[in-house]
């Protein structure tokens, strides 16, 4: 996935250090532009925006297991 967006380059560094198991360091590997093209941030609303923007060719959408149960059902509201 990352080598159609151009990012090709990111995945032996990112190999290396999940192979090390330096989780840690992951993170700072990922550059912000990279996390912003695969992931949807924010309030459920500010979500429900942004992903409105995105919906074309999406056929499924997964929720953070660390969102709430109410923001979670916020969110299926505010896409409905």
């Amino acid at each position: 996935m990352l080598d159609v967006h151009g990012w090709g380059g990111l995945q032996p560094d990112l190999q290396a250090l999940v192979r090390e198991r330096r989780w840690a360091e992951l993170p700072g590997a990922v550059p912000d532009d990279v996390v912003d093209a695969f992931v949807v941030s924010g309030t459920p609303r500010e979500v429900a925006m942004r992903l409105g923007t995105r919906r074309t060719g999406v056929d499924r959408l997964a929720l953070s297991l660390f969102a709430s149960l109410e923001a979670k059902l916020e969110l299926l509201e505010a896409l409905r």
